[in-house]
């Protein structure tokens, strides 16, 4: 083997570090070549790939034994198959056996492979291959992705535009910054974790999304209040290597703002398995670490007040947090803001043919929706200034 590659991060990024092959289809298998082929296609295969061909080695293997024991012939030692590159995306190492991940040399000294690309491999794969460089005698480069981080220039552009997306939230967005500030400092490590508490529909989750767009990376998000079920504690703490789990979805994040949302709906027993992420910035398990430092970590909850965060929480885990951070509901002058803004927002989206038909009664809808009381949740004002306008389009409609 001459070269391995370990590379910790998204998918995207992985597949940039792949050589670029020709498309074999069923010739990818081919194990014959010479030396002087200046022309020969290269055999690529991956880690799922490779596992089914061993299992069916395997079992022919075995129907070989038992046919050819009553007549007591030594077979042949069979040539290893030429691999050019093995490639194990992050998804792969599920179809391997637990015996394949413990003994991972052992199932790659079946072939003869020149280049191996690992994408997030199980601790222990990664582990054996490091310890077992010099007698592999291969280069082992390893690659982290590199994520966005808050610097100086992004606590600016949240300072210029964030009242533009969240409207009605002037209190959270100093806090936010004040929250965020360390980790401008070159040599911080930990994590900004954040807790944001209020009513339904007053910008949390928008806020995450809004600071994800600033480091023009895609959100991380986990809804904790679809993990309450038996299952959710394998996901946290880690199961078998072929299961789903947090570590593992945490390593092929694509961005460094994490939110977990409805933070407020796991159980109490869970908590702890927070602790050193919150404290370090790293998730472990037992197949897999991920590296969280200088992210920004944000728990949604709808908490009443601080004491009753505290309450619920439990001080071990509340004092990890470094900003808990209210976000007042929303007053009329700010939802006037919201029904002004989805009003454009949703005239924008129609076309000539929906423009048209309420052009004569846009001024009428206008006023009418300025004048919506009641719900003061975002989402809900969202919701009815779309519904008014399509009522008013599907009217018209049906008196063609």
């Amino acid at each position: 083997m001459n070269n391995i590659t370990l590379y910790y991060g998204p998918k995207r990024e992985f597949a940039r570090l792949l050589p670029v092959y020709n498309n074999l289809n069923n010739n990818n298998l081919k194990d014959e070549f010479t030396d002087f082929e200046l022309e020969k296609p290269k055999v690529i295969m991956t880690i799922s790939e490779l596992a089914i061909l061993s299992d069916k080695k395997m079992r022919e293997h075995v129907f070989q034994i038992q046919t050819k024991s009553s007549e007591n012939k030594q077979s042949k030692p069979e040539n290893k198959m030429f691999i050019d590159a093995l490639i194990g995306w992050s998804d792969q190492y599920a179809a391997l056996s637990e015996s394949a991940v413990q003994g991972f040399l052992s199932f790659l000294d079946q072939y003869n492979i020149c280049e191996l690309y690992l994408q997030n491999p199980p601790k222990s794969i990664a582990e054996q291959l490091i310890k077992s460089q010099e007698v592999l005698q291969a280069e082992i480069k390893i690659y982290s992705y590199k994520y966005n981080s808050i610097d100086l220039n992004a606590i600016k552009e949240i300072n210029l535009n964030y009242s533009s997306y969240i409207i009605g939230q002037e209190q959270a967005l100093r806090n936010i910054l004040l929250a965020l500030y360390p980790l401008t400092r070159e040599n911080y490590s930990r994590p900004a974790v954040l807790l944001f508490y209020g009513s339904t529909g007053v910008g949390k989750t928008e806020t995450a999304n809004f600071l994800s767009k600033i480091l023009k990376q895609n959100l991380f998000r986990r809804q904790l209040s679809m993990f309450n079920s038996s299952e959710f504690a394998s996901y946290l703490f880690g199961g078998r290597h072929s299961q789903t789990c947090f570590a593992k979805d945490l390593m092929e994040r694509e961005s460094n703002i994490i939110l977990l949302d409805e933070f407020d709906k796991i159980a109490s027993a869970y908590h702890s398995a927070f602790y050193q992420i919150f404290d370090e910035g790293i998730y472990e398990d037992k197949n897999y670490a991920a590296d969280l430092r200088r992210s920004v970590i944000i728990c949604t909850s709808n908490y009443k007040s601080e004491q009753d965060a505290r309450e619920h929480i439990g001080a071990p885990l509340f004092a990890r947090f470094d900003a808990v951070i209210k976000f007042n509901d929303l007053n009329n002058a700010a939802a006037k803001q919201i029904l002004e803004r989805e009003f454009e927002h949703e005239l924008n989206n129609l076309d000539a043919r929906e423009l048209e038909y309420i052009y004569e009664i846009k001024d009428g809808l206008h006023e009418k929706i300025l004048n919506l009381n009641g719900s003061c949740d975002a989402r809900a004002l969202k919701r009815r200034v779309k519904n008014i306008i399509s009522n008013a389009i599907l009217d018209k409609i049906l008196k063609i």
